[in-house]
């Protein structure tokens, strides 16, 4: 090894065991030895020696010695050589108080066509231009450079942002400097977007305040005035800042949209959301945290079409969310939210592992999202008829989130509560939640919820015995929902309506409301819902032809219904004919879902709770249709066995070992016959159900009753 070789070696390694003097020595006496080396040689040494004496103060001496590396670099042809001279000389010259002569330096450094080289040059440019008050200036460089260094030199990144901050603290933008200092500290955090676009970052989170406040209309017009300011000419369609802001201006109001109740402009909003991240990502990647944004504007997506009972769309949205974080918070929130969607669309069993693995994942990593997954745990109770544990759920939900101030959440978590009192027929404690609930909604200006609470105090009303005062509510709860309300929202207030004009007497107008529900859940793909309504309804045309055989002579006929006295006992007869068409098919269908369980708690509280008012419903049914044969049938039906479905036994000799044992699942089981070759009562009945509801509910087997 040359002598000049070693010497600047040691000068290295004395320099990062912080021995400056010792490395000024080792340098110097290195650049003793280096004659008779090439020019590049030399330069080379001066630069490292220019650094040493600039970083001690030596202002003077570094821009000599940088100078005469310049001198010899730009003769010799050595561009990274040249490019480090020339930022060492300018930095010298801008600490020494002659920033301006530092631009000729940069000039010449930046004639070296290498950007990865070049990236230092763009850092002390900033420093010279904010040196002579040139900010706007300042800026575009700053910005450069933390391109260039994110793309090539990444070691100049801290120092790039800490001009950023510098920037941003000098024309009083004391928030944007905080994130750029953050920045300067972990350079491979989202960056935020320059001072452009500042103004758009500032009209979006006032809207969002607006927002906050309960004043959406004020919020709209903010947010509107954000939008339109990131609409940029043709001509400056490549800068990509403008769709980052665009997207983060529509998230926000496909949010308040949802808010307000206009699903579809929600949704319009949030796909427009979800493309312009697309387009950000797919121009350079994840430089604003564009994946993040896109995860949350997924989720929101999803909560949308939840609520318009679109349930295989909104699990593509969360798959989709899911398979791009790798934050387990945020994998928590949005198992949480799929096992929402999964109970809403009646996949109870998938629901229930999904909302227990997402109440695993939130006590490990997420503590604050525990509450929400004992509300999604809650419903899923609720929904499979277990009302005591749905409670339980709520009301540990209800605490934690009270104690972790998320308002919203806590008052909806309260309608839930409100909603299992009156089904408990515990009025008195359901009104009272209401009141709670809307104390809360009040204060947070959530008028859509307001709406729900309505709506329940209706239902209340019609078991209190005040059906006209229901409707009167029920009609302002129309007017809010609008002409295109969210599927379960209109199914239950016709449901609701339906039980109030039954009330009146009104048991045409009552089945008009249950049909149109009816319809409603069928187009929307909510079997489970149909299922319900159809027990209802069963029960309500029970109830209408009692009414019809027995008339009350102090209770004003139904319009729709007959009044004559001598057709009375025969629309009786009809409505009971109709009762039983509606609910012995429904209850035979609701028995056959079990097979959609798994063996296990689920399957028995489907059995015993969700499906038992479908059977309670088709035995006062057929009861009233007097047909013993029909009852003696569905009896034998109900006492049948399940069958299980499995692959042929083998033949002894056939088995080298104990093979692994197969899944076992339950098939639908056996016909039940008094004579298995003769067609029985329940024969019809079970092929009605079938094509009706579209899956099979006993098997080809007929077995003999016993």
């Amino acid at each position: 090894m040359s002598d000049w070789r070693r010497l600047h070696d040691e000068g290295v390694a004395l320099a990062g065991s912080g021995d400056l003097d010792g490395a000024v020595g080792a340098f110097e006496a290195a650049l003793a030895a280096v004659d008779g080396e090439p020019v590049a040689v030399r330069a080379s040494v001066l630069v490292s020696l220019a650094a040493l004496v600039e970083h001690r103060g030596e202002l003077d001496r570094a821009v000599e010695l940088a100078g005469e590396a310049i001198g010899l670099a730009r003769d010799g042809g050595e561009p990274l050589t040249l490019v480090n001279a020339c930022a060492l000389r300018a930095q010298a010259l801008l600490r020494g108080g002659r920033a301006e002569e530092g631009f000729a330096d940069l000039d010449l450094g930046l004639t070296v066509d290498d950007e990865p080289v070049t990236v230092v040059l763009h850092v002390v440019r900033t420093g010279l231009l904010m040196a002579t008050g040139r900010l706007d200036e300042a800026e575009e460089s700053a910005i450069r450079s933390v391109e260039l260094a994110h793309a090539h030199a990444p070691e100049h990144l801290p120092h790039a942002y800490t001009n950023l901050a510098l920037i941003a603290e000098a024309v009083g933008d004391d928030e944007h400097a905080a994130r750029c200092r953050l920045l300067a500290e972990n350079p491979d955090a989202p960056r935020p977007v320059g001072q452009r676009w500042r103004q758009v970052v500032e009209l979006n989170a006032r809207a969002a305040e607006l927002a906050g406040a309960g004043d959406p209309r004020a919020a709209s017009a903010v947010f509107d005035e954000a939008y339109r300011a990131t609409l940029v000419p043709d001509n400056e369609m490549d800068d990509v800042e403008a769709l980052v802001c665009r997207a983060a201006v529509t998230g926000n109001r496909a949010a308040l949209a949802a808010g307000v109740g206009d699903l579809d402009e929600a949704l319009r909003l949030g796909t427009e959301t979800i493309e312009l991240a697309r387009q950000v990502e797919s121009r350079v990647g994840d430089r604003y945290g564009t994946a993040a944004d896109r995860v949350t504007a997924l989720a929101a997506r999803a909560s949308y079409l939840r609520q318009r009972s679109r349930t295989d769309e909104a699990l593509a949205d969360l798959d989709e969310a899911v398979a791009t974080t790798r934050d387990e918070a945020v994998v928590a929130s949005l198992r949480t939210a799929r096992a929402g969607v999964l109970a809403g669309g009646g996949r109870f069993e998938e629901g229930l592992a999904e909302a227990t693995a997402a109440l695993d994942l939130a006590g490990e990593h997420a503590p604050h999202l525990v509450p929400y997954a004992h509300v999604a745990l809650a419903d899923l109770a609720d929904a499979t008829g277990d009302t005591a544990a749905s409670a339980e759920h709520l009301t540990v939900a209800r605490m934690l989130l009270a104690a972790t101030g998320d308002t919203n959440a806590e008052a909806t978590t309260l309608l839930s509560l409100a909603r299992l009192s009156y089904l408990d027929s515990e009025f008195d404690a359901a009104d009272a939640h209401y009141d709670d609930a809307e104390d809360l909604f009040t204060r947070l200006g959530n008028t859509t919820q307001l709406v729900t609470c309505l709506h329940g105090r209706a239902a209340i009303a019609v078991h209190r015995g005040r059906p006209a005062d229901a409707l009167t509510m029920l009609d302002r709860v129309l007017d809010a929902l609008g002409t295109d309300p969210p599927p379960l929202a209109a199914i239950a207030t016709g449901q609701v309506r339906g039980a109030a004009l039954e009330a009146l007497g009104r048991f045409a107008q009552a089945r008009a409301e249950y049909l149109a529900a009816r319809d409603l859940s069928d187009r929307a793909g909510l079997w489970h819902v149909a299922l319900g309504l159809d027990w209802w309804r069963a029960d309500s045309l029970t109830r209408w032809a009692h009414a019809a055989a027995n008339p009350d002579p102090d209770t004003a006929p139904d319009p729709d219904a007959v009044s004559a006295s001598a057709s009375a006992s025969a629309s009786a007869d009809d409505l009971r004919r109709q009762a039983l068409d509606v609910a012995l098919p429904a209850a035979l269908a609701a028995e056959a879902l079990r097979r959609r369980f798994s063996p296990g708690p689920l399957r028995e509280r489907w059995v015993a709770l969700a499906a038992a008012p479908a059977t309670r419903s088709a035995l006062t049914a057929i009861t009233a249709s007097g047909d013993l044969a029909l009852t003696a049938a569905y009896l034998d039906h109900l006492a049948a066995t399940v069958s299980l479905d499995g692959p042929a036994r083998p033949a002894l000799g056939e088995v080298a070992s104990l093979p692994r044992p197969p899944d076992t699942t339950f098939g639908p089981p056996p016909r039940v016959r008094v004579d298995p070759a003769v067609r029985g009562p329940l024969d019809d009945w079970i092929d009605l159900a079938e094509r009706r509801y579209g899956f099979a509910v006993r098997s080809a087997e007929v077995v003999r009753s016993w």
